[in-house]
């Protein structure tokens, strides 16, 4: 799902697609679950993998049928900061930030290591004020892996409900996903959110 917006008053009216919460995630679930095997590798060891899916994020976006839009890595932001990626079309601009949270959570396969779950989400949280300050159209995205295989554990809710009341963000401003990455054997849950920051006051809740 992508938002429609118009970019002229003229007659016929002219709608350009831009990219939404939702949509953000559809399009990161769709690019992890095309490289199951590769991504194993990563994850299997709790280890981050931003760079990787910042890349294959904007070669997905940028080359879907049919659409002209220019992609754009590492954009600079007109507060002088960078975006991880700056989607342009039919100049509406959408500058997206991305963060890959590895968990402690045990899961049969996957190395017992213990990962700095709060500090990733506050980088998470921080990205949403970045782009607010910025005073930018913007969405964040992030991964949050591996969960609890247990689907009654839902302990990782917390983190979410922590990143929704620190940006006020609202119903309409967040979509995730739930799914499993597998693959010879090995089965890992993972969690997909985003959320647009075009609402975000950049005082930070109490």
């Amino acid at each position: 799902m992508w938002t429609l917006i118009e970019i002229d008053d003229s007659l016929p009216a002219k709608y350009v697609r831009v990219m939404n919460p939702q949509s953000l995630v559809t399009e990161i679930q769709k690019v992890m679950m095309q490289h199951q095997k590769l991504l194993l590798i990563p994850i299997l060891r709790r280890s981050k993998f931003e760079k990787w899916l910042q890349l294959e994020l904007a070669h997905t976006i940028a080359n879907e049928s049919g659409v002209e839009r220019t992609m754009q890595i590492e954009a600079q932001l007109p507060d002088g900061g960078f975006a991880d990626l700056l989607v342009t079309e039919s100049g509406v601009k959408k500058y997206i930030e991305l963060k890959t949270c590895n968990t402690s959570y045990r899961v049969a396969g996957v190395e017992p290591r213990t990962r700095p779950i709060t500090n990733n989400i506050a980088s998470v949280i921080a990205d949403g004020f970045k782009l607010a300050e910025a005073r930018v159209d913007g969405l964040v995205g992030f991964v949050l892996f591996p969960l609890p295989p247990d689907l009654t554990d839902i302990r990782f809710e917390a983190y979410i409900t922590r990143i929704k009341t620190m940006l006020n963000l609202e119903d309409g401003d967040f979509a995730s996903s739930r799914f499993s990455i597998e693959s010879d054997g090995s089965i890992v849950p993972i969690y997909v959110g985003a959320f647009s920051v075009s609402k975000i006051s950049v005082f930070p809740a109490e």
